[in-house]
């Protein structure tokens, strides 16, 4: 089942304690996840993420994958987009075969279009275990 969603947000309690910044038109030599030196891919600002409460803040632009965003342990994060409505930030399954987003732990996931997930048992677009979701 194919699946376009557009996320105002997917959420649980959170609070800020850092930021890690991503944007697909990053052209920086040696990403750190800094405002100067974003990452390219969502999963990067994911993985960097070292403390529960950090906030992941993605760029407007096209976010294409070939594995699903996973979301997951014990790092309770929010993952938000910054652009001005959710139309400005797109996550994608690249080939149209993956699930788009997978999250288990209570993350925020918000102001992002999902579009083009694929999963032949459960939600294409996304799949939230613990956290709630508001479209």
């Amino acid at each position: 089942m194919k699946t376009s969603i557009a996320f105002v947000s997917l959420c649980a309690a959170h609070m800020a304690f850092g930021t890690v910044y991503v944007d697909a038109s990053s052209e920086a030599a040696s990403p750190d996840g800094s405002e100067a030196a974003p990452f390219k891919t969502i999963q990067e600002g994911v993985n960097a993420v070292a403390t529960a409460g950090e906030e992941v803040l993605v760029a407007p632009g096209e976010y294409p994958l070939t594995a699903t965003l996973s979301v997951a342990g014990s790092k309770k994060m929010h993952i938000r987009a910054t652009g001005t409505t959710p139309r400005d930030t797109v996550v994608y399954a690249a080939n149209g075969d993956i699930r788009c987003l997978a999250m288990s732990n209570g993350s925020m996931f918000s102001g992002f279009t999902v579009s083009n997930g694929f999963d032949t048992a459960q939600g294409g677009g996304g799949e939230a275990y613990e956290p709630l979701m508001h479209l």
